[in-house]
């Protein structure tokens, strides 16, 4: 036995009783002892350069050590992911808004601001539950390969949370910073905003839909019943932010909204996750981009979710409770029969 085996079974025998061990498999067969502490466990593993992953399978409890990643992402990768995203949503909103620089820039700093807050929740969040992660790496693309020239920012954790309850606040923190930030900036939009009455004449091009219930209720503010908003920058900006949110809420795969499922339904989530597909194939007769998004999603994660280092702990009655409520009042006030109308 090498010298880091002989201290991994004491780790283990601290915690567990060894039922199975065999020397040329990463798995051990244990049952635990009397108020184990997983999350201590976990990080002394982690000390040893190793990162448990505890199952139960059949009513048996399995451990499987992997190697933990020791190299992370150059520290001024995101700082140069970030100017070069500026630059590309600068120039999109510069072409969206008729060759205004002035309004490029609203345009960019909002949906910038929006996009990370929405990682900086994440962000926070990881590292309250001792995951070390990178800043926000936005990801920079031509306005003219993609129109609103980025495709988002995402963290890098240097592995998956420690368990169900960790999962499950790290995955809703995110949409919940992003909601808010989005509706204080559609405020400040729809305030900045011209609102027109319609006349019977129709023009042709795209047209972006709020959110239904949102919707509605500028709807009574503005107490007119034909009306079009010419949309200001950032209201334009906070639209973009809404959509984000409610397609990272969609429950499947590594989306927020599959990892928060994956944490309250544990083994069960993969027939909530087929459901969910077979949804978005039926929204796609109202919008063609649903069906875009369900093949996107089932090639880049084939319904999957590897779930927390320890999958064993169920989270608190409470925890559910306010995850449940939490998310699908997101999914409520941010989603979106057709989000874009082509005339």
């Amino acid at each position: 036995m090498l010298p880091r085996d002989v201290l991994l079974l004491e780790i283990v025998n601290k915690y567990f009783i060894i039922v199975e061990f065999k020397q040329n498999q990463d798995r051990i067969y244990v049952i635990p002892k009397e108020n184990v502490d997983y999350d201590r466990f976990i990080d002394e593993v982690r000390s040893l350069g190793l990162i448990p992953l505890i199952r139960r399978e059949n009513d048996r409890i399995y451990i499987n050590f992997i190697e933990e990643r020791k190299r992370f992402l150059p520290k001024y990768l995101a700082p140069i992911l970030f100017v070069l995203t500026f630059f590309t949503t600068t120039y999109a909103g510069y072409l969206w808004w008729g060759n205004s620089i002035f309004d490029g820039l609203l345009f960019s700093i909002s949906l910038l601001i929006i996009l990370g807050m929405h990682e900086l929740g994440h962000y926070i969040c990881a590292r309250k539950t001792g995951n070390e992660s990178t800043l926000p790496m936005f990801i920079p693309l031509p306005p003219h390969i993609f129109p609103l020239g980025t495709l988002g920012a995402v963290i890098l954790m240097k592995h998956p949370p420690k368990n169900s309850s960790n999962l499950l606040m790290i995955s809703l923190s995110g949409p919940i910073m992003s909601f808010v930030t989005s509706i204080i900036f559609l405020a400040i939009g729809v305030y900045l905003s011209e609102i027109k009455v319609a006349t019977g004449e129709i023009i042709s091009g795209i047209y972006l839909q709020l959110p239904l219930l949102i919707s509605f209720m500028i709807d009574k503010l503005v107490g007119l019943e034909n009306y079009y908003i010419e949309a200001h920058p950032i209201l334009v900006s906070a639209w973009v932010g809404l959509f984000v949110t409610f397609i990272n809420l969609i429950p499947i795969g590594q989306l927020d909204g599959g990892h928060i499922i994956r944490a309250l339904l544990k083994n069960r989530y993969k027939l909530m996750y087929f459901l969910m597909f077979i949804l978005l194939l039926i929204l796609s007769y109202y919008w063609i981009g649903w069906l875009i998004w369900a093949i996107f999603i089932l090639f880049l994660t084939r319904l999957e979710n590897s779930g927390p280092l320890e999958d064993i702990t169920d989270i608190s009655r409470e925890e559910k409770i306010l995850g449940i409520i939490t998310f699908i009042l997101l999914i409520i006030f941010t989603f979106n029969l057709s989000p874009i109308v082509y005339i």
